[in-house]
């Protein structure tokens, strides 16, 4: 009897791991790896299931994001979670490339939209339902993630990391995204008030852009969180009345903490978790990078469809943009000097996107504009 509970119990035990496995993807060239978690019991032939994108800090790793409590809820409320691995940044610290002085070069934003295509095809996720979230510098990462997948990721929850200054001055989706932001007013790494760090905004500063973009009407309402912990630390619920959803969670008194039931008054998981499912997204893209190479000249560019505006990565060899109707006639002629292209003034229809590179050698594909 008590080696067929053990057999039971190893079974048992092999099952719930297998919920979690180590993943790895191919992004120009590199091998990035995250962990993924599948909730139980889940068969992708039967359910479509939000996906929930988890950023770690500066100097963590996704393995320590993984016993944080997403796991446990998905379980129940029937999401997928993914937590990304962040490259090591000149100091030898895991990080992202979001815009900051201890950030990477290596493109992040690809790896977030890849992952979703990979998750998509494996797993028959709901991509209207794609939220993202992350810690300090996977907050930072957050907010960089969204000025250019604003047409992938529903809503976001960024925990105690602010936009950094190149987000506050190129922030402007074509579709504005709900934003839940929580921070601590005495945090001393990534400040709420007072001196901002190098490369990184201040709280009020990234709320100020944040109303900006979605739509604020110039009210708000506060609600106080029950007060039921010694923690030091009490919890503003801050409402603002904008077309987008928009939120801070003001920890009055909390440092660069993220917030635990047995320690705190609720917890981050939660708080994210609440949030996310409230929101769709009203018409996620279906894939996200193009991918095209000519005599060894690789080009990515996304979304496509697209409309609005077209990311493309900047490769130094990379020298024009031309776009044609069906009818060979030119609509658009730049030189590529951003990674932003506006194409806002074409209209909707099916094209041709011409790229030159600086030795003449041309790569076309089909684009599609909504």
């Amino acid at each position: 009897m008590k080696q067929i509970i053990l057999i039971l119990s190893l079974i048992l035990t092999l099952n719930l791991s297998a919920q979690q496995t180590l993943e790895s993807i191919q992004i120009d060239g590199n091998n990035r790896q995250y962990y993924k978690y599948l909730p139980t019991g889940f068969d992708s032939n039967t359910e479509s299931v939000p996906l929930v994108i988890f950023l770690h800090g500066l100097g963590g790793n996704a393995l320590q994001l993984t016993s944080i409590g997403y796991n446990q809820i998905g379980d129940t409320a029937r999401f997928i979670t993914v937590y990304l691995e962040g490259t090591l940044n000149s100091n030898g610290q895991n990080s992202w490339n979001n815009g900051t002085l201890l950030g990477t070069n290596v493109n992040d934003v690809l790896f977030i939209s890849k992952v979703i295509d990979e998750i998509k095809v494996e797993h028959n996720i709901d991509l209207s339902r794609v939220y993202l979230t992350g810690i300090s510098m996977g907050s930072i990462m957050t907010y960089k993630a969204i000025r250019h997948l604003d047409d992938r990721i529903a809503a976001v929850s960024c925990h105690i990391g602010t936009m950094s200054t190149e987000e506050i001055s190129g922030y402007s989706p074509n579709n504005p995204v709900p934003v839940q932001h929580i921070h601590g007013t005495a945090d001393g790494t990534v400040p709420y008030d007072g001196t901002a760090l190098p490369s990184l905004s201040l709280v009020p500063q990234t709320i100020d852009k944040l109303k900006t973009i979605n739509g604020w009407n110039g009210d708000s309402t506060i609600t106080n969180i029950p007060d039921s912990k010694a923690d030091g630390i009490t919890i503003e619920k801050i409402v603002y009345n904008t077309t987008t959803p928009l939120e801070l969670w003001k920890m009055n008194g909390g440092d660069h903490i993220y917030l635990f039931p047995s320690v705190n008054d609720t917890a981050g998981v939660f708080v994210s978790w609440y949030w996310f499912n409230q929101f769709t997204h009203p018409n996620p893209v279906t894939a996200s990078v193009n991918e095209l190479e000519n005599n060894n000249q690789k080009i990515e560019f996304y979304p496509n469809p697209a409309s609005g505006k077209l990311f493309i990565k900047k490769f130094h060899t990379l020298k024009g943009v031309r776009i044609y109707n069906m009818n060979g006639q030119a609509v658009f002629n730049e030189i590529i000097s951003d990674e932003f292209l506006d194409i806002s003034s074409i209209k909707t229809g099916i094209y041709i996107i011409e790229f030159t590179v600086l030795n003449g050698t041309i790569t076309k594909n089909k684009l599609i504009i909504e």
